[in-house]
């Protein structure tokens, strides 16, 4: 009787166990991620890299205030073009791409907000890291802060020889390293903003998205 006493409780830690491990994969699997892809280019050439907003999921995203840091001795951001509702600001610092946009019904699953091009002043690699000044989510009235996972990209800029004739974008998922949201100040001390921008989104669609974003970002620049 003590065996199968034993056998049966091993059964039972075994399937709590494979539970565990099927819950945990699954939550790890669905935390919402803040991505920028990485490209290899040649120096004096340049190539686009996407910002992206992952496995979001209800009632979607709303509204997002995010920065792309680089390194300017290598970098320059050339130009940058929003979507679903971004507007981008590449004088916003002399080291930081800023992106602002909302949408009312909610972005989910994945989405580009941004595409940035930058330009390649020299030979080396540059991080390409993210700052979240503002990330809720698409609850009109009572929007909730967003905690993604952050996966930084890079720029790799290369001799031209031996380098393929297009810039090669690396986006394999299984390489991401996400790291967790630092201390950026998001989801705080701007819930009527967040809320006005989810609703005029909603009521008076992209013309005043983008005048209040290209407003907000326009007037807030300096050094990152």
């Amino acid at each position: 009787m003590r065996i199968v006493n034993a056998l049966r409780f091993a059964a039972a830690v075994t399937v709590a166990l494979i539970a565990g491990i099927v819950i945990i994969s699954h939550v790890s699997a669905q935390l919402p991620v803040l991505k920028v892809t990485s490209i290899t280019i040649s120096t004096g050439a340049s190539g686009e890299v996407d910002v992206e907003a992952r496995d979001i999921g209800t009632p979607g995203l709303g509204a997002w205030e995010i920065g792309v840091v680089y390194d300017s001795t290598l970098l320059t951001a050339v130009s940058c073009t929003g979507a679903q509702g971004s507007v981008c600001n590449t004088s916003f610092a002399s080291n930081r791409v800023q992106i602002v946009g909302a949408n009312a019904s909610g972005l989910q699953g994945t989405n580009i907000l941004a595409s940035i091009t930058f330009r390649c002043n020299g030979e080396g690699s540059a991080d390409l890291s993210i700052v979240i000044d503002e990330l809720s989510d698409a609850t009109i009235g009572g929007p909730s802060p967003i905690g993604p996972g952050i996966n930084g990209g890079r720029v790799t800029c290369a001799e031209s020889s031996g380098l393929p004739d297009m810039p090669s974008s690396s986006d394999d998922d299984d390489d991401d390293e996400v790291t967790t949201l630092p201390s950026s100040g998001q989801g705080t001390g701007r819930p009527n903003t967040v809320n006005w921008l989810i609703a005029a989104a909603a009521s008076l669609g992209l013309v005043t998205i983008l005048s209040f974003g290209a407003a907000r970002l326009f007037a807030t620049r300096g050094d990152a």
